[in-house]
């Protein structure tokens, strides 16, 4: 029976600790605003009994010069009893915890508009608060709690019959028995933030944490000098066949129409064009002809011939090489269709090039450029500007990349730094959270000279539109002075 009632003993004694706790917590804030409460968990006991007893005789014999006679008889008895309570602590160590610790308390000491606005953020519902950082989804059971249950004051303002009381200093927060039920419910709260898993183990995203919406840029350079395609002083006249993978005869037939003929092809279809192959067209017409891509960058057509002369001449040798793939934003394993004309025929003569890239990823062998990866962090008073002009592109044509220039992107994001790793005393430090993103959907931006980055449908996914039609645009809020993201 005794170590039934030590153990029910031990067992109110957490409810105890749990009051005083949560009541010291609010004596430090009370004192100083500024100051981290400190707060541990129970996270196991043990209640142990120890009974010991000895017994220890002792006789005395003894005679003089005769026989032995029993003369005393001494027992010894020794008795111990060592009941043992032993509670292990887990003290809250995570900064993003202390921190909604400091403003829940502050909420219940001063009132959530005292708190501050970055109090509301960090204690709000990581559903309902898109902003960067950590939310602990506790500010409406805050709401919730009855007004008036903390007092906070003086010693000497302490009631004799007060439930619970502490003190820091000389500033003393108390309980009586009408506010139990807001010390009960606050206690709550700050065990679900304690106890809210803030380093999991596996690498997933933690639960206190709205994850940053990321876009991925690419930034392409070219390693050589740069030399502008101008247009040559005369047509070319080359009658030597040169070295190409694909060539594509201009040929006018009987019936007076001029076409774009693969070599060996009787009629004019798209000529197939594999990631990394040279193309060159032959003239057999009897006037000048050129083939000039439709589709343009930075007012540059993807890739112009220039005119070539009649009879049987040969064009320059063009190369459809992992830059003039990334100007199309291709996709890895997907191919592109390359409209091109002649310049001479006012739009009237036009063929098509099929651009496909292999199905796995590819590492440049012809194009001699430089790709760097950057990744950024999409403000959130500009994601619903991003979301409306890429649901403007997409009811206008979805088959159309969505164009946002490189200075938009560096005003309506910020560079990402990865994520933070957490630790926990005697615990080693988790993996990084939140890899980066592995889609990877190829835009042109050269550094010395900024152009339209070429994002295709999907590289941000936007929110499923509710009502919108066709040329209707949705409403954004007006963007603020926006604060640095914390990289949590």
């Amino acid at each position: 029976m005794s170590l039934d009632r030590q153990t029910v003993s031990q067992i109110q004694s957490a409810s105890d600790y749990r009051y005083q706790a949560t009541l010291h917590a609010l004596a430090m804030v009370a004192a100083d605003p500024a100051t981290l409460p400190s707060y541990a968990l129970l996270s196991s006991g043990i209640t142990s009994i120890s009974d010991t007893g000895i017994v220890n005789p002792v006789s005395a014999w003894g005679g003089m010069g005769g026989p032995e006679i029993f003369r005393t008889e001494a027992l010894g008895l020794t008795v111990a009893h060592s009941p043992q309570i032993q509670w292990t602590v887990s003290p809250v160590a995570d900064y993003t915890q202390l921190e909604a610790m400091r403003c829940a308390c502050r909420w219940v000491i001063e009132g959530p508009e005292q708190a501050g606005p970055d109090c509301a953020h960090i204690l709000a519902d990581p559903e309902a608060d898109t902003s960067p950082g950590s939310h602990f989804g506790v500010a409406e059971r805050l709401g919730r709690l009855p007004q008036g249950w903390l007092h906070v004051g003086r010693l000497c303002d302490v009631p004799v019959g007060a439930c619970y009381k502490d003190h820091c200093g000389n500033t003393w927060v108390w309980v009586t028995r009408d506010g139990m039920e807001g010390l009960a419910g606050f206690t709550l709260v700050l065990q679900d933030i304690a106890t809210l898993n803030v380093a999991p183990s596996d690498g997933s995203l933690p639960a206190n944490i709205t994850p940053p919406l990321l876009v991925t840029l690419w930034v392409v350079q070219n390693a050589l000098p740069d030399h502008k395609d101008s247009a040559p002083a005369s047509p070319s006249n080359q009658k030597e066949k040169p070295k190409a993978d694909v060539y594509i005869n201009i040929v006018k037939t009987p019936a007076g129409k001029v076409e774009y003929r693969k070599e060996g092809d009787q009629v004019q279809r798209p000529v197939q064009v594999m990631f990394g192959q040279s193309v060159v067209w032959k003239n057999e017409d009897m006037i000048e002809h050129t083939s000039t891509s439709t589709r343009n960058c930075d007012s540059n057509p993807l890739f112009n011939t220039y005119k070539i002369e009649p009879n049987g001449c040969y064009s320059k040798v063009i190369v459809f090489d992992d830059a003039m793939f990334a100007k199309t934003c291709g996709v890895t394993g997907g191919s592109v269709k390359l409209e091109y004309e002649s310049a001479e025929s006012k739009g009237s003569i036009k063929a098509t090039i099929e651009l496909s890239a292999p199905a796995t990823d590819f590492k440049s062998l012809y194009s001699p450029t430089l790709v760097f990866r950057v990744d950024r962090v999409v403000r959130p008073e500009f994601r619903c500007k991003i979301e409306q002009r890429m649901l403007g592109q997409i009811a206008q044509s979805a088959q159309q990349p969505v164009p946002i220039s490189w200075d938009e992107w560096m005003m309506w994001t910020t560079p990402y730094q990865g994520q933070r790793t957490s630790a926990k005393p005697g615990s080693s430090t988790t993996k990084p959270i939140l890899p980066l993103p592995t889609r990877q959907v190829p835009a042109e931006v050269h550094l010395q000279k900024l152009r339209l980055v070429e994002i295709k449908q999907g590289v941000i996914l936007p929110r499923p539109p509710t009502t919108t039609k066709q040329g209707e645009t949705l409403p954004c809020p007006t963007p603020t002075e926006p604060t640095p993201l914390p990289q949590n």
